[in-house]
């Protein structure tokens, strides 16, 4: 059967792959249809009918959105009589939608509901009665819910339940009177109650303004946001982003429709900014700790050549080995480069970390070996399209939400079996649990017995196996073989592996063909947001100029390091018990508790410019709107002023300059 078939639009002679819809056979050639309900990201929901299209020999026109397009097939989208029903059915959505509000909401203009009444030149009909709730429900910190202007589209729903693989809305009533609420036990309930895990999915989704993120309103309308492209910086899966902006001031945060593979955002990608206390605000004063302990405030400069002088003190009096330079790896590559640039060059020290779990820099250091320095790990949309997902580690839910989902989704409703080594979590979808409390934490034992049978096709009688059959070993083992199968490996597994137990893993994946010369199907995730950007770019104590293997990892507990510069906030970066001067650059002064001897402010996390390279290992750059326009610096500059502080004669006025340096002075490994 050829995959190919021919068939007619408005007279046109097309041809698309077998199994395209009508709808997208028109689009893909540049023929309009109109849709309410219908979403690119979503399986097509025929509910609204607006996108309805008339085919040679069929009495009644039909749903274009999830109807096929067929070989031979002769169809027309804009006859009389089409336009005259599409008019019709938005009337009739007219009718039961808040049309008075029109000229305040922030949607106008980008209404999907008012481009079909615009279009079709509709009438605006007298407003029906409905039994719903007026005005917006706010019961959470998020996402606001205005039922009188919900259109019943199923957008939501479907997006909830698809996407974020939960079933928070359920459609209720009848007639004029249904509604699209949340609801727990057949009860109507909160967002919360009813499971929400505010990802926004449905927000993004919602073609009217009937969800909407809370305080949207007190922004500007969506034609006047300027947005600005950017990637997510709050988990190492970088997520691309879309930030909008009105009169500076950040309001919205989406996923851009162009990008390819896998669409949503979690909480902290769609709603980071409004927990960023520090956003949109003025920037803190730089404070400075005198001999009785109490802290003054100075001027940014004078407590940058605060920070200069006493590094050059420290390292004068007990020697460059006493410094340490260390961050809480949400540095940019720009960043990381110049920050290890300042410790090694200009402090003369190699104790540097600025964020990644020494196992996770094992295995990555082990897979650029056997793949190759340019092969990286799966991206999401071969994650959705996986026939077996290993997942070794737990609490994914918390720290990589948006691989959470995508995993769940490709279980649920593709044809990949998920095996995870944590117990399952409310609405998880697994196919196998590997209970690794068995093993007393040894996971190397179970990837041990897995790659022995993997590579000999023999059980290891030697091999302990708690709790594992032989039986289980060999479906694990032939799941495993599988041509598209993936291991995800989380934070949680990469913050307390020993190195028996990284080689396990990587042998295991190996034996199973996951891992070979250019192919690499491991995906590593960090708990730290830049990982990957960091390693490469020298910022970690195993790479970098001059280094050809491990140097010096910084320790808690070190009492031979007195001098601490910290980037980011203490107590993610694991302080406890260095007692040494500390000088701490943070976006959030605020969480830094106070504890630093010298307090220099900095851009946050939401403003933060430059690249960012993601697990899979794809690089992007994040901008933000009039970067310094609220009153902080950005790292970079702080870092070149510190340097510039402590003896350097460093001259980069621009991020541009910084990366012909790092092109012109490439990083040893």
């Amino acid at each position: 059967m050829k995959n190919t078939i021919s068939l007619q639009i408005n007279g046109k002679q097309i041809f698309v792959d077998r199994g395209t819809t009508i709808l997208e056979a028109a689009r893909q050639n540049g023929i309009e249809v109109p849709t309410l309900c219908y979403h690119p990201g979503l399986k097509p929901l025929g509910h609204c009918r607006v996108c309805i299209v008339e085919v040679e020999g069929m009495q009644k026109p039909i749903t274009s959105c999830d109807n096929p397009a067929v070989e031979g097939m002769v169809v027309s989208t804009e006859s009389e009589n089409l336009q005259e029903k599409r008019k019709q059915l938005t009337e009739l959505a007219l009718a039961t939608h808040p049309y008075k509000d029109c000229l305040t909401c922030t949607r106008t203009g980008t209404c999907e509901l008012q481009d079909s009444a615009y279009r079709y030149g509709c009438d605006l009909p007298e407003q029906l009665d409905r039994d719903v709730t007026a005005g917006k429900t706010n019961d959470n910190p998020y996402l606001a819910r205005d039922e009188e202007k919900c259109i019943i589209c199923g957008r939501c729903v479907q997006a909830c339940r698809t996407g974020a693989g939960r079933f928070v809305y359920s459609i209720d009533g009848s007639g004029v009177n249904t509604r699209v609420v949340p609801m727990n036990n057949g009860k109507q309930a909160t967002m919360e109650e009813a499971g929400c895990i505010f990802c926004g999915q449905c927000i993004d989704a919602c073609p009217v303004a009937a969800l909407t993120e809370v305080g949207r309103e007190k922004g500007g309308r969506e034609w006047e946001l300027e947005k600005y492209p950017g990637i997510c910086l709050h988990c190492s899966l970088g997520c691309v982003t879309e930030r909008h902006y009105s009169n500076g001031i950040l309001v919205k945060v989406t996923a851009p429709d162009s990008e390819s593979g896998y669409h949503w955002l979690c909480r902290k990608g769609k709603f980071g900014h409004i927990d960023d206390i520090t956003l949109n605000t003025g920037a803190p004063v730089p404070l400075v700790k005198n001999a009785e302990g109490e802290y003054r405030e100075v001027e940014i400069h004078d407590a940058i050549v605060a920070a200069g002088e006493a590094l050059q003190s420290i390292k004068k009096e007990h020697g460059p080995d006493a410094l340490a330079v260390v961050a809480s790896g949400n540095l940019s590559n720009e960043e990381s480069y110049l920050l290890q640039k300042l410790a090694r060059e200009v402090l003369e020290t190699d104790n540097l970390d600025f964020g990644a779990e020494p196992s996770w820099i094992q295995a990555t250091a082990e897979l650029r070996k056997i793949c190759g320095a340019d092969i990286t790990g799966p991206a999401f949309n071969r994650l959705e399209e996986a026939e077996t997902i290993m997942v070794v580690g737990s609490g994914l839910e918390e720290s990589h939400p948006v691989a959470e989902m995508i995993i769940n989704r490709a279980g649920r409703f593709g044809c990949a079996r998920v095996i995870k080594t944590s117990p399952p979590v409310a609405d998880d979808y697994y196919w196998h649990y590997l209970d690794m409390s068995l093993f007393n934490d040894k996971e190397h034992i179970l990837f041990d017995a897995l790659s022995f049978y993997l590579e000999t096709g023999e059980i290891d009688k030697a091999i302990e196996k708690p709790g594992i059959t032989e039986e289980q070993i060999k479906s694990l083992a032939g799941s495993m073989l599988k041509a598209k199968s993936y291991t995800v490996v989380g934070p949680t597994f990469l913050e307390k592996a020993n190195p028996e137990a990284v080689n396990a893993l990587i042998r295991m994946a190996r034996a199973a063909g996951q891992v070979e010369p250019g192919k690499n199907n491991l995906l590593l995730l960090s708990g730290f947001s830049n990982a990957a950007g960091i390693l490469v770019t020298g910022g970690t104590s195993y790479y970098g100029p001059g280094l050809t293997g491990p140097g010096n990892i910084v320790k808690a507990g070190q009492s031979e390091i007195k001098g601490l510069l910290a980037f980011g906030n203490p107590s993610s970066l694991q302080k406890k018990g260095i007692d040494a001067f500390l000088i701490n650059v943070s976006g959030d002064s605020n969480d830094s508790g106070r504890t630093a001897n010298i307090l220099i402010p900095a851009a946050g996390l939401e403003q933060k410019v430059g690249h960012f390279t993601s697990a899979a290992g794809q690089t992007r750059l994040n901008e933000v709107h009039q970067p310094g326009s609220s009153g902080f610096m950005q790292e970079w500059q702080l870092i070149c002023e510190i340097a510039n502080a402590s003896g350097a004669k460093w001259n980069y006025r621009s991020l541009e300059q910084v990366r012909e340096d790092m092109t012109a002075y490439a990083v040893a490994e």
